[in-house]
């Protein structure tokens, strides 16, 4: 286990509904495939019966567990395995709620387990997502990169973020 393990925020309800709709949409896509179509084209049974199936095993594994801060990196942890993203020079820390509004999606997962990927708004640029609940976020500006994340509890990770890249701590309010 990693010496300081930030766990993921709790699902959204945006995230709950899209992870449940697309499920159902591919155990439907199987079932169809399944008990309709013609038996003997391949391309039938690989569209609709291969890949929902592949959709439905593989995916659960990108879910997002946590965080880990490691030697000044960020381990996005997954099911099983991890990401692991140099930061370099971390230029500014900070929890942002509002973080990913009016955020598109140019690359990446939108809602199937998580919201990963590549993706853009105005307040921030390009930067890439590994969120469970986007109220949660967490901005981390490093030096040729922007990343939001989305720990259980922002301030935690943002002091580690702070500390691990030698930036002062931030005085709470009174």
């Amino acid at each position: 286990m990693d010496r300081e393990y930030y766990p993921a925020a709790r699902w959204c309800g945006l995230l709950h509904l899209a992870t449940w709709l697309c499920m159902a949409l591919m155990v439907g896509l199987l079932a169809v495939g399944l008990w309709t179509g013609p038996r003997d084209m391949l391309a039938w049974t690989l569209s609709m019966v291969g890949m929902p199936l592949a959709l439905l095993v593989t995916s659960p594994l990108f879910a997002i567990r946590g965080y880990a801060m490691e030697d000044g990196n960020l381990r996005v942890r997954r099911l099983g395995w991890s990401s692991h993203l140099e930061l370099g020079r971390v230029a500014e820390v900070y929890a942002d709620p509002d973080a990913m509004k009016r955020s598109i999606r140019l690359f990446g997962n939108g809602g199937l387990f998580c919201f990963a990927g590549l993706f853009r708004n105005k307040a921030l640029g390009n930067y890439r997502a590994f969120v469970t609940h986007p109220a949660h976020a967490v901005v981390i500006r490093a030096e040729n990169r922007v990343i939001v994340v989305s720990p259980r509890d922002p301030a935690a990770l943002v002091a580690a973020v702070r500390e691990q890249s030698g930036m002062p701590a931030v005085a709470s309010p009174a």
